[in-house]
């Protein structure tokens, strides 16, 4: 099969909306930007053996690659619109491929996000990128540089079960109390787009928790030049994760994991009835896990009071 008639068979019939003008099949898409909106554009990467499992299902595969990206839509407080998919295939597997597209289609209607274009092509590696546009009303987009003084420090869900499900994958972990929910968290994040869009006009600064904990809320202390304390035991973690006989492994998860696509967001203590009031109604918990402070660098208090010494930093390419 070509690529033309691969895209034509896997890849035309998913739904568009009023804002496409002109989709797959042209040289480039055309869209409708919304009235009064900035565009908020974003674009992941993942790489077989480094992002999933060489064997892992093609619909699991199709289904972390947009919810990945459809998480830092949600961290800038927009709405997603457009997506486009650049996909590197080392063969033509006809049933990969409908599987993959499958899921690919089913959520992106349930989000709302329209498949515009992209690429394939043949390579070594399995490998896609996508790059999703989303757009924000004006003077209301979230930036990382928003954080102030006095801002109470927010996460959704529970924090490190990405992480967890990832050691249970690679046997680093052998086992814990239920660990399917932690191996769902891995293959299948969740993106908290509806929340994220509803917290845009309420915080000040927001990120998603793709590095791990103490990595990201670290990227908005630096850009928003102050500091953090944050308390250990206020993070949110699940039963699987408390299980785990070594606290090491189980504080590593927390605050140095990545992989839960959860939100850190800060906003001033004003907000914080409202803000627990969306989470309500948008079925997510929310929960405060510290504060932002004058002195600079994220300090991690414990239960007796003293600070803990976070040496590493988050996942990162290239070491």
């Amino acid at each position: 099969m070509h690529e033309f008639a691969l895209i034509q068979k896997y890849f035309t019939d998913f739904p568009g909306d009023d804002s496409l003008v002109e989709g797959i099949g042209d040289d480039a898409a055309v869209m409708r930007p919304p009235k009064d909106h900035f565009l908020v554009q974003s674009s992941d990467t993942l790489v077989s053996g480094v992002h999933f499992p060489d064997d892992a299902p093609a619909g699991d595969i199709a289904y972390k690659a947009l919810m990945v990206n459809l998480s830092d839509i949600a961290a800038m407080g927009a709405k997603p619109l457009w997506f486009t998919l650049a996909l590197t295939l080392p063969e033509v597997n006809e049933a990969w491929l409908r599987s993959f597209s499958e899921v690919l289609r089913d959520l992106s209607i349930q989000k709302g996000v329209v498949l515009v274009g992209g690429d394939t092509t043949s390579g070594s590696e399995l490998a896609l990128t996508i790059t999703i546009t989303g757009a924000v009303k004006e003077g209301e987009q979230v930036m990382r540089s928003g954080a102030r003084l006095g801002d109470e420090v927010f996460v959704t869900g529970n924090i490190g079960d990405g992480a967890l499900g990832l050691a249970l994958w690679q046997e680093r972990i052998k086992s814990v109390v239920d660990a399917e929910p932690c191996l769902e968290r891995f293959y299948r994040p969740v993106a908290r787009t509806e929340l994220g869009l509803s917290l845009g006009p309420l915080v000040s600064a927001m990120i998603d928790c793709s590095d791990g904990l103490f990595a990201d809320l670290g990227h908005i202390l630096e850009r928003s030049a102050c500091g953090a304390e944050i308390m250990l035991s206020s993070i949110p973690v699940s039963e699987s994760l408390q299980s785990i006989a070594s606290d090491d492994q189980s504080r590593t998860a927390m605050l140095n994991g990545g992989d839960d696509y959860e939100l850190i967001f800060c906003a001033p203590a004003s907000a914080k009835d409202e803000i627990l009031s969306l989470a309500n109604i948008h079925d997510c918990p929310v929960t405060q896990i510290g504060e932002i402070t004058e002195a600079s660098g994220l300090r991690v208090i414990n239960d007796d009071g003293h600070e803990l010494n976070v040496f590493e930093s988050g996942y990162r390419h290239f070491g």
